[in-house]
């Protein structure tokens, strides 16, 4: 994936809901396979699209998987009813990871 450029760093990202400074391509490699039963979904594409121009390549030389203390899960309530998978996942798995996984609406 390629480096964000001038027109999607700062705060078009920010407002897309990336963060430039530290988003990897390989995160958003993981979206698109995550987002890949919504392909003809057209919302899902320009997610993916928006991520992979947002993105750095810094992590073009990481091998395997990275384990991570903690995530944040930010989200716009209103797209839930676009994706029931993650929505059913937010309802009755989420808590289980609670440690770990926080869930904020935006």
């Amino acid at each position: 994936a390629a480096p964000a450029s001038a027109e999607t760093s700062g705060a078009a990202c920010t407002q897309a809901g990336f963060n430039p400074d530290n988003l990897e391509c390989s995160t958003c490699d993981r979206l698109e396979r995550a987002l890949a039963g919504y392909a003809e979904n057209a919302r899902a594409a320009q997610v993916v699209d928006t991520c992979k121009a947002c993105c750095t390549g810094a992590d073009d030389a990481l091998q395997g998987d990275e384990l991570f203390a903690s995530a944040d899960l930010v989200l716009d309530p209103g797209y839930l009813s676009h994706f029931p998978d993650l929505k059913t996942f937010i309802d009755t798995k989420a808590a289980a990871f609670s440690k770990v996984l926080k869930v904020k609406s935006r």
